[in-house]
């Protein structure tokens, strides 16, 4: 799975490791500053709509792709707007995307993003001046 938030990438490890992995485990003495900056990386990418990211993915199955819908919003629209990216799951906390070929081998159609809009609930209405 890749994982941004990093701080988020625990409680992937704790639900669902050792059988599966995360890109970057976000403690310290497990990763190197050359996976940090790799992490990094890609989520620019992802923001750019670059696929490049996609070659580190090559090999085996694509990654689970999780973002955290506060922390990580450019990444987020970069991915609603690739092609080869599905978003699976929505909800005020996170934006779930699989590879579009394992998605639909899942027959997990498309959600709506809506509940991504507003992660810390609906805007207040401006107050008017008196």
């Amino acid at each position: 799975a890749f994982v941004a938030h990093i701080g988020q990438a625990e409680v992937y490890v704790y639900h669902n490791g050792p059988l599966r992995k995360v890109f970057m485990d976000a403690r310290l003495e497990v990763c190197t500053q050359q996976t940090f900056q790799l992490y990094n990386g890609i989520l620019a990418a992802m923001a750019a709509g670059d696929p490049i990211w996609q070659n580190l993915f090559r090999e085996g199955e694509p990654p689970v792709v999780i973002l955290d819908s506060r922390s990580s919003r450019p990444a987020i629209n970069g991915m609603l707007q690739n092609p080869t990216w599905r978003l699976v799951f929505a909800d005020k906390t996170a934006a779930v995307f699989l590879h579009i070929d394992t998605a639909t081998r899942l027959s997990l159609p498309p959600v709506d993003p809506s509940p991504l809009m507003y992660p810390d609930g609906e805007p207040k209405e401006k107050s008017r001046g008196k």
